[in-house]
């Protein structure tokens, strides 16, 4: 265990982020829209899922490296030829890796399906909007998905990256990896967008901008008449 010292920096990194962030939820927000002041104890599960899903991929990644068995498991290919659209053969450990992953980001509309429809149905429900309630829920549960990869995006890789060490993993696997992770990202923020521009089926009557600026207002936590 060459890579001991690297890997408990890691693991400490890990905990400490994960701590950190956890923490920042309690902290005043000031941003339009704050997912911790409507949702408190939602978004806290969320950031915990995904250090879950971190600690989880880091545990799987320490076995591999330290564990002949279980490299020659991971390293094993499905494929005898590369598949077309990735440009490499499909491994036991990166079927893994991609499915678990893409699991863990579905799995978070459990917790986020309910608070989001009872939050959006008490602050549409005055102005009869069903369909504008529908759209903002899908789009509020999107935009969740597209936390987690956009999290992983976040994670450095390079040609000296402490993962490579740490795990015993080529930079090329990292490169390819990240490269996926962002094709997945950018997937997630289109949906989110396009989840924002679905056209109702009953139009909006413009009449009504006063109730979607009171609205907007209730949202962003100003006084009704509080000047910008």
């Amino acid at each position: 265990m060459n890579n001991l010292p690297t890997t408990l920096l890691l693991l400490t990194v890990l905990v400490v982020c994960g701590g950190f962030t956890i923490g920042l939820t309690y902290a005043p927000c000031y941003a339009s829209l704050c997912s911790e002041e409507f949702f408190p104890r939602d978004t806290r599960i969320h950031i915990g899922t995904y250090y879950l899903l971190l600690a989880s991929i880091t545990f799987a990644l320490l076995l591999r490296a330290y564990s002949p068995t279980c490299r020659s498991l991971s390293n094993y290919s499905l494929t005898k030829r590369e598949v077309p659209v990735f440009g490499k053969r499909i491994s036991v450990g990166g079927l893994a890796f991609s499915v678990w992953i893409l699991t863990v980001i579905l799995v978070t509309t459990i917790f986020w399906i309910d608070p989001l429809v009872n939050f959006w149905t008490a602050k549409t429900a005055p102005y009869g909007w069903d369909d504008a309630k529908v759209s903002l829920v899908v789009t509020g549960i999107i935009g969740h998905h597209a936390d987690i990869p956009l999290g992983l995006l976040l994670i450095p890789v390079g040609r000296n990256s402490i993962l490579g060490r740490a795990f015993a993993l080529h930079q090329h696997t990292l490169l390819y990896a990240h490269k996926l992770i962002a094709y997945l990202t950018l997937v997630a923020i289109v949906a989110h967008g396009i989840a924002y521009y679905v056209s109702s089926p009953q139009p909006i009557d413009w009449n009504q901008s006063t109730a979607i600026l009171t609205l907007a207002t209730e949202l962003r936590g100003l006084p009704r008449n509080s000047p910008r």
